[in-house]
C-alpha cells in the first residue's frame, strides 16, 4: 500500500505543466425525464403541499401562463417560479431556495413516476387513454364537461345520502395522491369521489379540472376531487441527470502485478500528453498559502516520499493553512479533494504555530482525535442523513420547528436556538433512574399494606453481610452490593387469585430470597375479580359477605389473617403446598383444593387453646378487621395498581413501576443495574452524609425509603401520567403546529384561569393596587391543559368537573379581606383549563342545544372563557354548590343561584341566543385536534384516552406536578438564562396597566396570560422534538434525545471557522471533522453546498487524527451536487468538477462551455447535465472508479469504453481526451423490519413478496424476513405495489396484519389494504405487522413439515419465482423449472469477466445437466452485460443478474474487495429467489474438469454448506501457512481451516441467519479481529485482519455452524496444493501465491484446456463483433490486454473499423454502451 501511495504522490509531483486524460462520470435515472410543469408543481407541492390545487389552476389558466407546452424548460422553469412567488405560495422564510434545490436534485421525479406506473399498471388499456384527462366516476369513464355534470352535479346526488347505504363503494386512495378538500381539514369525506387521470397538455383538462374544483371548492362539498396523471408521451432516451453522489477514484492494489508485463511497452507511448496553457493558468489558492510559509532550503524535493514523521504532523500542518486562509471553507473543501497533489509541499514548508498545537492537543482531551459529528440546530444527525436528499428533509422539518418558536410563540431567532439547545432543557430531558418514580410504601396508608417476606436488617440469613454503608457506595462491577440494609425493594401488587401469582411467590421469590438475593420482596394482594369465579354453594357460612364478595378478596383476606397470625414462614409453605396441589392447566384458585390444603393447614396448626378459625370465616372478613382492606384499597387506588390497567399485576421497583408480565423480570433486572450506577454516581453526596454524620447505620430505614424520599417522587400514580417504556406509548405533540393544522384557535382569553377574575365582580379601587402587588407575586401559570371529552356525556362532564377543581383556589379571593397576605394565600395552583369537544356524533345535526359544550363554545368564540372562574363555570354547568358574591366591593355576601351565575358568566346571553356558527366553528375545530391527538370519537383524554373515572382532581394536581418538573420549568429556566427580562414581563405589565388603566382590572389577567401562553407552547415544542421515533425505540431502545451544544466545550480560536450571520441564523449547522478523512472529503463539498441555503450557519471544528500513513486511495473523491459553476473558469487543479447548474441556470446554442482543453457546445435552454470530472490525474497508477450513493440506490455502469475496475489512463485511444462512464440509477430500495403482533419479536423465515399489477398482480421481488431487527429488503421503480406473504410455510403460519408503509403504527391492511408506495429518492422504510394463526403460537417458519409434498411445494415455488428486471424480456429465457445446477459468482473488472466466461465454458463441458449461473450484478462491467446474453444463447445455459444492498443497519465495509467478499457469504439466504434451494459458489477464475451436478446431489450430513480444506501438501509453502500459528492454531484445535473459491450452500439451511449477526458483533471494532493477523505478517496479501474475517466467518463458526469438508480433489491450486494430485483436480484454482506473486495469466495457460477455452470466448466475441451485435471492444480483447487493463492502439483501431461503425445495427440485446 505505502508503494502505492508513493507512486500517487511522486506522480503529482512531476505532472508538472501537462494534463493527463480526465474522467468524467455521470449518473441518470432509468426512467424518462418528467415533463418540466408538472416536475416544478410537485416540487412545490413537497415543500408547500396546500398550494398544488391554486398553483395548478394558475399554471393551466391561459390569462396566466399561456401555452406552457411551448415553452422552453429554462422559460417554464422562471415562470412558473415567478407565479408561485407572485401569489404567495412561498410563504416560509427560505421555502424558494429549498424548491430550488430540490428541483436541482429532481427530487419530485419518483413520486410522478409513481403515479404514471400506477396508471400503466391499472388504467393503460382503457378508453379513457384515448381523451387525453379523463375523470373515473365509479367504473364510468367521463371524457367530456357535459357527461360530468350530468354524472356529478349537485342536483344529482341526495346530500342526505348516509354513505354507509350508498351504491357507491369509496375508491381506494393512494397516500400520495393529491385529494381536495384536504383530509385533514374535513372530518368527513364528501359523498362522491371523482378522480381526474389529468394530462395538463390536452385540451379537455382545464374544463374537467375547473368544474370538478369548483364542485369540491365549498363549505360542505359533495364531490372529493382527485388528481392522478396520465403518462406523457417522452421521449425515452432523455433522462434526468441526478447529483448528490459521490464519486472516487482508488488506488488499485498490484501486488500481485495485476498488468501483464508483457504489454507494458504499449501502454504510454501511443498517446501524447497535453501540455497546459501556462497564460491561462490562475494561482492555485492552495499553493499561495503554502508559499507565504518560508521555504526549507534543507527539505527534499516534492519527488522524495514522506516519512512516518512527517505523516505525524500533516493533519496539523493542513489545519493551519485553513486557519491562514481568508475563505476557510473553499480551502478546506480544495484541500482535502486534491490532497495528494500538495502533500509533499505543506509537510516540507508549513509550520504550525505553537498555540494550534496546543489548541488541538487540549481539544484532544475533550474529544477522540479524527472523531466526527454532525449537528443541525443542536440535533445530531445521523450519518445516513448526511446527503443532500436527508439534509433537505432535515432542513424543512428544522423549518417548521423555528417557525414555531418564532412565529406562534414569539421568540426571535436567536432565543429559538438558545431554547432548543438550553443545558436547562437538556437536564431535563435526558431521564434517568428517578424518573417515574413514586412512592410504593405504606407510610401514607399507616403501614400494615406491604406483607414483607424477608429484611435485610433483621434476618438471620443476612447477619453476616456488611453493615457499612461505604458498602453502597464502593463500585460494584457485578452483582449487588451485599449490605444489610433494605435498599432494592421489590412489591409485588398480585390478583393472589390467580395462579401465576401464587406460583410466583412459591418458586422464583422464593428462591431468589433463599439464595441470598440482596432484594427485598413485599406482596400486596389485589381484592378485585368477581364472584362469578366461586364455585356453588362456597358463599355458605360466610356471615356478613354480601353476594358482590371477591374471589380476589377472598383470598386477600386469607393471606393476610395467614401472615398477622402464622408467620410468612408457614404461609409461604401453605401457598407452596397449594400451588403444588392445584390442577395443572387451571388458571383459577381451584376452591376445593384450596380448602382441602387449608383444612390439613388447619390440623396442623389448630392444636393451641383456640384452635384455627374456619376458612369460610377467614375469607368473609369475619376474623380480620375489615379497615384493613380499605388501606389495600387505598394503596391500589393511590398507585394505580389496578386489574383494569394491568389484569396480571403490577411490580413496584424501587418506586418504578411495571407491569406483571413475562418481560417483568427482565426489566427489573435493567432497571436494578441503573440503580446500582446511579448509587455510585451519588457516591460524592453519600461521602458527604456519611462523613458529616448525617448518614449512619442508625439510618437503615433512610436507607429503606432512600428512592422514595428524592424530591422528584411522586406520591400518587396514574398511567396517564408515567408513560412505559413501550415503543411509541408517549406521544408529545407540538401544540403550534397541532392548532395551525386544524386551525384551532387558542388565546389567552380561551381558558379558564385559577381563582376568580376580579371583572366578574366590582371591587374597590382602593383594593385594586393591592391586589395587582399580590397578582404580581404570585405564581405564574405556565402550564396550560386542554381536557378533551364529549362535553355533554356524563363521563365527558366527570372529567370537567374534576379538572375544574384541581384548579379551585379555596378560599376564593372574593371572599378574603383583600391584604397582602389573603391575596397571596391558597395561590399555589400553576394551571390554566381549556376544553376540546370531542362527541361520537355530529352535534351540529342535533335540534337542542345541550347546555355544557354550547356554553363552553360561546365562551371559547367571544373570548369570555378568562372573565369565568372554575367555581363559577362547575355552578353554570349545574356540578358546583350555590356560590356568594361580594357586591359592590363590600363584605356583603349574595347567593348566586344556576341561572344567575349563567347570567354572569355569559353576560346576560341566553343560550338560545349563542351563535350557531361559532358552535359549528369550535365543534369543527375541536374534533379535529381530537382527530390529530388520536382520540376516537366520544373517548376522554388530557393524557389519555382516559377510560372511565380513571382521572380525578388529585391526579391532575399530579400532572401539574410532573409536567412542571418535567417540562415547564426547565424551559422557565432556559429562558431565564436566554432572556432574563421575560419572565418578569407578565409582573411588570401588570404593575403598569394599572397605573394607565385603573378601571379595567380584568386585563391586569389577560396580560399574566402572555407569559403563560409563551411557557405552554414552548414547552410542548422543545418536549416534541426530544421523542424519538417509535421505530428506533422498538429497534434499537433509542432513548430521548435532548440537543446539544456540546461542540461549545471544544476551544475554537484557531482549529474553527464560521459562515453566514449567527445572530439571524434559521439553521444552525456545526460539525465536528478530521479534514484528511474520507468524512472530511464528503462533507467539506456539502458544506460548501450548504452555503447556499438561506439563513445558515455554519460552524466548523477541525479535528485531525493522527496519521502515520493517509489514504490516498480515496482522496479523490467527491460529492456530485448541482451546483452553479463559472463556465468560464478554467479548472485545472486537481479535482472533480461538477457541470451541473441550478434550476434556471440554462445553456443556450450561443454559448459554449469549456473545461481545459476540452470544448462542449449545449443544447439550446435545456438543463445543463450534472457530471462529474477529474482532471490533471496522473497515468501511471492504476485506478478502480467507485460510486458513493445514498443508502436507497442501486445503480450499476450503463455505458463505459474502458475497463472502470482498472483504469490505465496512459492506455486511452489517441483521440480520447477523456475516460467516460454513464452509471444509471436502476432501482431505489425498499427496506423494512417486520415484528409479530404483541411481542415484537421478528417473525425469522418468513418469505415476503412485492407485488405490481393491476387485476392479477405479478411477484416483481421476493425476499426473507432476516432474524436481525425482523430485515427485509426489495428493490424496486418508483411505484405503487402489494406486500403479500409468499405463498408455503410463512403463510400457514401468519396473516399479514399491515404493510407498514405509513411508520411504526401503521394502519391495518383491513383499514388502508396491502399497498406500499415508492415515491421518493430516499426509498422506502417499511415496518410490517404479522400475526401468528391460531395453533400455530409456537410453530417455526423454518422448520418444513414433513408432509409437505415436494411436487407440489415447487409447483407453487415456481409461480413466484423472481425473474430478472436487469434485462429486456427478450433475453431472458422463460423459466420452466429449476436448472438441475445453479451456479454463483463474482466477477469485477474485464480480465476476471474473461476469467468467468471460461469458467463457464468448462463447467458446461463436463455435465449433460441444465445450468443456471447467477451473477452478483453490483460489480459487472456494461461490456459484459451486452455479452453475456448472447454467450447463454449460444452454449445454451441460463442466467440471472442478483444484487442487494448492504443493509443500513449492518456495518458496511469501504474497500471494494472486502465488499466483493462480504456478498460471497454474509447475504445469499436473501440474494436469490426463495424457491432456490441449493446453489454452488465457483471463483471466477477457476477451472472446472468434473460434472457439478456431483455436488448438487452429495449429502452435507446437515450442514449449511460444504468448503475444501485448505492444501497443505505443498511443502514450498509451509512458511506461508498462516491457519497452523497464532489465533487460528489455537481456534481451530484440529478442525480443517477451508478454502472459499468453492463451495456448495444448503440455501434452506443456510436460511438461520447467524453469520450476519456473528460479523456485526465482532465488525464493530477491527482492532479487536487482530488475533486474526497473528503469524501472517509475512503474508503481503493480507492486507487487515478484516479482510481475512469477512470470508473466515464460516471457519471462525465451525463449532456454531458445522462445514461440511468436501474431498480435497474438489479443489486444486498450485500455491497450496502439491502437483502429484494435479490430475485428480475436479476444479484448478488460480489462486494467489505470496511467495512468487506470479501474475494470473502465467499460471493460467499452464492449464492444458485454458487455452482452448480461452481461443474459443475470444473466436465467439470477435464473430458478434464483426456481426455488430456487440459493440465493446474491449469485449474481444484479447487476455493479455484486459489483464493490463486496457488495450494497445493499433488494435483498438482495428476494432474501431470493424465494429463501432456497426453501431446502427439492431438486434435484441440490452441497450449498447455509448463506444
Amino acid at each position: 500500500m505505502r508503494r502505492s501511495l508513493q507512486l500517487l504522490v511522486l506522480s503529482l509531483a512531476a505532472v508538472g505543466g501537462r494534463c493527463g486524460p480526465q474522467v468524467e462520470v455521470s449518473l441518470r435515472s432509468s426512467w424518462p425525464a418528467s415533463p418540466p410543469l408538472i416536475e416544478i408543481l410537485e416540487t412545490i407541492a413537497l415543500e408547500n403541499p396546500d398550494a398544488f390545487f391554486p398553483l395548478l389552476d394558475k399554471l393551466t389558466d391561459p390569462e396566466v401562463l399561456s401555452s406552457p407546452e411551448k415553452l422552453t424548460p429554462e422559460a417554464a422553469h422562471q415562470a412558473i417560479l415567478e407565479i408561485a412567488t407572485v401569489n404567495g405560495y412561498f410563504t416560509e422564510p427560505g421555502s424558494l431556495a429549498a424548491v430550488e434545490l430540490s428541483l436541482a436534485l429532481h427530487a419530485a421525479t419518483p413520486k410522478i413516476e409513481a403515479f404514471y406506473n400506477h396508471y400503466i399498471d391499472h388504467h393503460n388499456n382503457t378508453k379513457g387513454t384515448d381523451c387525453g384527462s379523463w375523470v373515473e366516476w365509479y367504473g364510468e369513464v367521463v371524457c367530456d364537461i357535459e357527461q360530468l355534470v350530468k354524472l356529478a352535479g349537485v342536483e344529482t346526488i341526495d346530500p342526505t345520502t348516509k354513505s354507509t347505504s350508498s351504491p357507491f363503494p369509496r375508491p381506494r386512495l393512494l397516500t400520495f395522491d393529491h385529494i381536495y378538500p384536504s383530509p385533514a381539514r374535513i372530518l368527513k369525506r364528501p359523498l362522491r369521489t371523482a378522480i381526474l387521470y389529468a394530462l395538463p397538455s390536452s385540451s379537455n383538462f382545464r374544463e374537467l379540472h375547473s368544474y370538478l374544483l369548483s364542485l369540491a371548492d365549498k363549505p360542505n362539498p359533495h364531490v372529493e376531487y382527485i388528481l392522478r396523471y396520465v403518462p406523457e408521451k417522452r421521449d425515452t432516451s432523455v433522462r434526468n441527470y441526478l447529483s448528490g453522489y459521490g464519486v472516487s477514484l482508488n488506488l488499485k492494489k498490484t501486488d500481485y502485478l495485476a498488468i501483464d508485463d508483457r504489454n507494458t511497452g504499449n501502454s504510454a507511448t501511443g498517446r501524447e500528453t497535453v501540455e497546459r496553457d501556462e497564460s491561462a493558468v490562475t494561482e492555485d489558492p492552495i499553493l499561495a498559502l503554502i508559499h507565504n510559509h518560508p521555504e526549507n532550503a534543507t527539505a527534499p524535493s516534492a519527488k522524495t516520499p514522506l516519512t512516518e514523521e512527517e505523516y505525524l504532523n500533516i493533519g496539523l500542518q493542513a489545519i493551519q493553512l485553513i486557519a491562514d486562509s481568508p475563505t476557510p471553507l473553499h480551502t478546506l473543501k480544495h484541500l482535502t479533494q486534491n490532497f495528494p497533489e500538495y502533500a509533499p509541499t505543506l509537510a516540507r514548508r508549513v509550520v504550525v504555530n505553537e498555540s494550534l498545537s496546543e489548541e488541538i492537543y487540549a481539544n484532544g482531551l475533550k474529544v477522540q482525535g479524527g472523531v466526527h459529528m454532525f449537528w443541525l440546530n443542536g440535533a445530531t444527525v445521523p450519518d445516513k442523513d448526511i446527503n443532500p436528499f436527508g439534509l433537505l428533509r432535515w432542513l424543512k422539518k428544522e423549518r417548521a420547528l423555528m417557525g414555531s418558536l418564532t412565529r406562534e410563540v414569539g421568540l426571535n431567532r436567536r432565543d429559538a436556538f438558545g431554547l432548543v439547545t438550553s443545558p436547562e432543557v437538556v437536564k431535563s430531558q435526558a431521564g434517568g433512574v428517578l424518573d417515574g418514580v413514586v412512592d410504593a410504601s405504606d407510610r401514607i396508608e399507616g403501614g400494615g399494606v406491604v406483607v414483607y417476606w424477608n429484611d435485610m436488617e433483621k434476618d438471620s440469613r443476612y447477619e453476616k453481610w456488611s453493615t457499612s454503608v461505604f458498602t453502597l457506595i464502593r463500585p460494584v462491577f457485578h452483582g449487588i452490593p451485599s449490605a444489610r440494609y433494605n435498599v432494592f425493594n421489590v412489591i409485588l401488587v398480585l390478583d393472589l387469585s390467580q395462579m401465576d401469582s401464587l406460583a410466583f411467590i412459591a418458586g422464583n421469590m422464593a428462591s431468589l430470597i433463599s439464595r441470598g438475593i440482596p432484594l427485598r420482596f413485599g406482596v400486596v394482594p389485589i381484592a378485585e375479580t368477581e364472584n362469578s369465579m366461586l364455585p356453588s354453594g362456597s358463599m355458605r357460612g360466610s356471615g356478613q359477605a354480601d353476594a358482590r364478595c371477591w374471589l380476589g378478596t377472598r383470598m386477600a383476606r386469607l393471606f393476610y389473617h395467614l401472615v398477622s397470625n402464622y408467620g410468612r414462614k408457614k404461609t409461604l409453605k401453605f401457598i407452596q403446598d397449594f400451588a403444588e396441589a392445584q390442577p395443572v392447566g387451571k388458571s383459577i384458585v381451584d376452591w376445593d383444593v384450596l380448602n382441602r390444603i387449608f383444612t390439613d393447614f388447619a390440623e396442623t396448626e389448630g392444636s393451641g387453646a383456640h384452635g384455627i378459625a374456619p376458612l369460610e370465616d377467614i375469607v368473609g372478613g369475619n376474623v380480620e378487621p375489615l379497615a384493613l382492606l380499605d388501606k389495600v384499597r387505598d394503596y391500589v387506588e393511590r398507585l394505580d395498581a389496578r386489574l383494569d390497567a394491568s389484569g396480571t399485576g403490577h411490580v413496584f421497583f424501587n418506586g418504578r413501576h411495571f407491569d406483571y408480565d413475562q418481560d417483568f423480570m427482565k426489566n427489573a433486572q435493567n432497571e436494578l443495574s441503573k440503580q446500582i450506577q446511579f448509587l455510585q454516581e451519588q457516591a460524592g453526596v453519600l461521602h458527604a452524609f456519611v462523613y458529616t454524620g448525617k448518614l449512619t447505620e442508625a439510618h437503615n430505614e433512610t436507607l429503606g425509603t432512600y428512592f422514595y424520599d428524592q424530591p422528584t417522587t411522586g406520591i400518587r400514580r396514574n398511567r396517564y401520567i408515567y408513560p412505559t417504556d413501550a415503543p411509541g406509548s408517549l406521544k408529545v405533540l407540538s401544540l403550534p403546529e397541532l392548532f395551525a393544522r386544524t386551525k384551532f384557535h387558542v388565546a389567552p382569553a380561551t381558558f379558564v384561569y385559577p381563582g376568580e377574575p376580579a371583572s366578574s365582580f366590582s371591587i374597590a379601587k382602593s383594593l385594586v393596587l393591592t391586589l395587582v402587588c399580590a397578582l404580581a407575586d404570585s405564581p405564574v401559570i405556565p402550564l396550560s391543559l386542554f381536557v378533551v371529552a364529549d362535553l355533554d356525556s356524563q363521563e365527558g362532564l366527570k372529567l370537567v368537573k374534576e379538572a375544574l377543581l384541581s384548579i379551585v383556589r379555596s378560599p376564593p379571593i372574593s371572599h378574603l379581606a383583600l391584604d397582602d397576605q389573603h391575596v397571596s394565600q391558597g395561590l399555589n395552583t400553576r394551571t390554566r383549563i381549556s376544553f376540546i369537544h370531542n362527541p361520537v356524533d355530529d352535534p351540529t345535526e342535533r335540534t337542542d342545544r345541550p347546555l355544557a359544550s354550547w356554553l363552553i363554545a360561546h365562551l371559547i368564540k367571544t373570548q369570555s372563557l378568562s372573565k369565568t372562574s372554575p367555581e363559577q363555570l362547575l355552578r353554570a354547568l349545574g356540578m358546583g354548590s350555590s356560590l356568594s358574591f361580594d357586591v359592590d366591593g363590600t363584605q356583603t355576601q349574595t347567593v348566586l343561584t344556576q341561572d344567575e351565575v349563567m347570567r354572569v358568566v355569559t353576560q346576560g346571553v341566553k343560550v338560545a341566543e349563542f351563535s350557531e356558527t361559532q358552535y359549528g366553528e369550535y365543534v369543527l375545530e375541536s374534533r379535529l385536534v381530537a382527530r390529530e391527538l388520536g382520540v376516537k370519537p366520544g373517548e376522554r383524554a388530557v393524557v389519555g384516552p382516559i377510560e372511565k373515572g380513571n382521572f380525578l382532581a388529585v391526579d391532575f394536581a399530579a400532572l401539574e406536578n410532573y409536567e412542571i418538573r418535567k417540562r415547564a420549568e426547565p424551559v422557565m429556566d432556559a429562558l431565564e438564562t436566554i432572556s432574563p427580562s421575560a419572565s418578569q414581563t407578565d409582573r411588570l405589565v401588570l404593575f403598569y396597566s394599572f397605573l394607565a388603566h385603573v378601571k379595567d382590572v380584568d386585563d391586569l389577567y389577560m396580560h399574566r396570560a402572555t407569559y403563560a401562553n409563551l411557557i405552554s407552547m414552548a414547552s410542548s415544542v422543545i418536549a416534541a422534538i426530544q421523542i424519538p421515533d417509535p421505530s428506533e425505540v422498538g429497534l434499537f431502545q433509542t432513548p430521548q434525545r435532548p440537543r446539544n451544544r456540546q461542540y461549545h466545550l471544544l476551544d475554537s480560536r484557531y482549529t474553527s471557522f464560521e459562515a453566514g450571520d449567527n445572530s439571524t441564523a434559521l439553521f444552525h449547522i456545526a460539525v465536528i471533522m478530521d479534514p484528511l478523512s474520507i468524512v472530511g472529503q464528503k462533507w467539506s463539498s456539502l458544506l460548501e453546498w450548504l452555503t447556499s441555503v438561506p439563513d445558515a450557519f455554519i460552524e466548523v471544528h477541525l479535528n485531525p487524527a493522527y496519521h502515520t500513513e493517509v489514504d490516498f486511495t480515496r482522496t479523490l473523491a467527491w460529492w456530485s451536487l448541482n451546483v452553479e459553476i463559472d463556465a468560464s473558469q478554467e479548472l485545472l487543479s486537481l479535482q472533480l468538477v461538477i457541470f451541473a447548474f441550478l434550476p434556471g441556470k440554462w445553456v443556450r446554442s450561443n454559448r459554449t462551455l469549456r473545461s481545459g482543453d476540452v470544448a462542449q457546445l449545449c443544447v439550446s435552454s435545456q438543463e445543463a447535465a450534472a457530471q462529474t470530472v477529474f482532471e490533471n490525474l496522473p497515468t501511471e497508477p492504476l485506478y478502480t472508479l467507485a460510486m458513493d450513493v445514498p443508502l436507497s440506490w442501486l445503480v450499476r455502469p450503463r455505458e463505459a469504453l474502458y475497463d472502470l475496475d482498472n483504469i490505465q489512463l496512459g492506455n486511452l485511444l489517441p483521440e480520447d481526451h477523456s475516460l467516460k462512464a454513464i452509471f444509471d440509477l436502476d432501482y431505489l430500495v425498499v427496506e423494512g423490519h417486520a415484528r409479530e403482533v404483541g411481542n415484537h419479536n421478528a417473525p425469522r423465515g418468513v418469505q415476503l413478496e412485492l407485488l405490481r399489477g393491476g387485476e392479477e398482480p405479478s411477484a416483481i421481488d421476493d425476499t426473507q424476513v432476516v432474524a436481525n431487527l425482523g430485515y427485509l429488503q426489495f428493490k424496486a421503480k418508483p411505484g405503487v405495489f402489494g406486500l403479500e406473504i409468499r405463498k408455503g410455510r410463512g403463510r400457514d403460519v401468519y396473516e399479514m396484519e399491515s404493510v407498514g408503509n405509513e411508520g411504526w403504527n401503521s394502519p391495518t391492511i383491513h383499514e388502508n389494504g396491502n399497498e406500499i408506495t415508492l415515491t421518493s429518492f430516499e426509498g422506502l422504510t417499511l415496518y410490517p405487522r404479522l400475526a401468528r394463526k391460531p395453533g400455530m403460537e409456537n410453530a417455526d417458519v423454518l422448520a418444513q413439515p414433513e408432509s409437505e409434498s415436494n411436487f407440489s411445494s415447487i409447483l407453487g415455488d415456481l409461480t413466484s419465482r423472481m425473474t430478472s428486471l436487469f434485462k429486456p424480456k427478450d433475453s431472458v429465457p422463460n423459466i420452466e423449472q429449476q436448472a438441475e445446477i445453479n451456479i454463483f459468482t463474482v466477477a469485477s473488472g474485464l480480465l476476471y469477466e474473461r476469467f468467468a466466461s471460461i469458467m463457464i465454458l468448462s463447467v458446461l463441458r463436463n455435465t449433460q445437466s441444465k445450468v443456471k449461473f447467477w451473477f452478483i450484478e453490483n460489480f459487472l462491467s456494461p461490456s459484459f452485460l451486452e455479452f453475456i446474453p448472447h454467450l447463454a444463447e449460444r452454449y445454451h445455459f441460463k442466467y440471472e443478474l442478483v444484487t442487494y444492498k448492504w443493509p443500513s443497519w449492518l456495518r458496511e465495509q469501504t474497500e471494494k474487495q472486502r465488499i466483493i467478499w462480504a456478498y460471497k457469504i454474509l447475504f445469499l439466504d436473501v440474494l436469490f429467489p426463495m424457491d432456490l434451494k441449493k446453489v454452488i459458489f465457483v471463483d471466477a477464475d477457476q477451472i472446472v474438469r468434473a460434472d457439478l451436478k456431483e455436488l448438487v446431489d452429495l449429502d452435507l450430513h446437515g450442514a449449511p454448506y460444504g468448503y475444501t480444506p485448505m492444501g497443505d501438501d505443498n511443502t514450498d509453502m509451509e512458511g506461508f501457512r498462516f491457519w497452523k500459528t497464532g489465533y487460528w492454531k489455537d481456534f481451530l484445535q484440529g478442525l480443517p481451516y477451508h478454502i472459499s473459491a468453492l463451495y456448495v450452500i444448503d440455501l434452506d439451511r443456510f436460511r438461520q441467519d447467524i453469520l450476519r449477526g456473528h460479523y456485526q458483533q465482532l465488525s464493530a471494532d477491527p482492532n479487536s479481529l487482530a488475533n486474526l493477523d497473528q503469524g501472517l505478517s509475512h503474508c503481503s496479501h493480507i492486507d487487515t485482519a478484516i479482510d481475512l474475517y469477512i470470508e473466515d466467518l464460516p471457519n471462525n463458526l465451525q463449532r456454531e455452524v458445522p462445514i461440511f469438508s468436501l474431498h480435497e480433489d474438489w479443489l486444486w491450486c498450485e500455491t497450496w496444493c502439491s502437483k502429484d494430485r494435479l490430475h485428480r483436480a475436479k476444479t484448478i484454482d488460480l489462486c494467489q501465491n505470496p511467495l512468487t506473486k506470479e501474475p494470473k495469466l502465467v499460471r493460467a495457460r499452464q492449464i492444458p484446456e485454458w487455452e482452448e477455452y480461452d481461443h474459443e470466448i475470444a473466436q465467439f466475441t470477435r464473430q458478434l463483433a464483426e456481426a455488430g451485435i456487440i459493440h465493446s471492444g474491449l469485449a474481444i480483447a484479447d487476455t493479455n490486454v484486459l489483464a493490463n487493463a486496457g488495450i494497445t492502439k493499433l488494435e483498438m483501431v482495428e476494432i474501431s473499423k470493424s465494429n463501432l461503425e456497426s453501431s446502427s445495427m439492431s438486434l435484441s440485446a440490452p441497450e449498447r454502451d455509448e463506444l
